[in-house]
């Protein structure tokens, strides 16, 4: 009998102390705690999405500044050179642009073939376009390393022998434009 006594007042005491702990004060204290746990995860969330924001941002204007220089390189690449003859030099502008003392050229020729006929080889540094267009730093079987400003299905090329340093190669869409600055060049170049 004091057995079940004993268990009885167990009993009754886990139920008092159920019934304790879930009334009062300290549940309307949970029920805040609670309520502020919620708006402190609101909060989080709130500052996660403009995080997220912020760095879908950036990320979309890195890739529009990406492709903004990639615009600018194709367009400048696409562009033929401008070349001005000097007493002295030549001038290339232009990417991958120069200036060639007649001091270092050894000879200039006009070669009736085009730089894809001419087989240019790899390109090493240099801008390989879409309408054939070569600019840069390319290395030939032929030649050893040149430097080209060439539309490589258009002939004639002009070929700028240099001593101690990569050929130039120059032709533009126009191949009477190129015909001309070649005599140009010729002109200058023998009456040195």
């Amino acid at each position: 009998m004091a057995y079940i006594l004993c268990n009885g007042n167990y009993f009754c005491c886990t139920i008092g102390f159920a019934i304790y702990a879930n009334t009062g004060k300290r549940f309307r204290k949970e029920v805040e705690l609670n309520e502020s746990t919620i708006e402190e995860s609101q909060d989080a969330k709130t500052k996660e999405a403009a995080k997220n924001r912020l760095v879908a941002m950036v990320t979309i204007s890195i890739g529009v500044v990406i492709c903004v220089v990639i615009g600018i390189m194709f367009y400048m690449g696409e562009q033929e050179p401008t070349v001005r003859i000097h007493n002295d030099s030549i001038q290339i502008s232009g990417m991958y642009g120069l200036s060639i003392d007649f001091a270092q050229v050894d000879d200039i020729s006009l070669i009736e073939r085009n730089m894809g006929a001419l087989g240019v080889g790899t390109r090493t540094n240099g801008y390989g376009g879409f309408n054939g267009t070569w600019k840069g730093n390319f290395h030939s079987i032929d030649y050893g390393n040149v430097l080209l400003f060439v539309r490589s299905r258009v002939s004639p090329t002009i070929h700028i022998e240099r001593g101690g340093a990569p050929d130039v190669f120059i032709s533009f869409n126009d191949s009477g434009e190129t015909t001309a600055l070649y005599e140009e060049m010729i002109a200058v170049f023998s009456s040195r």
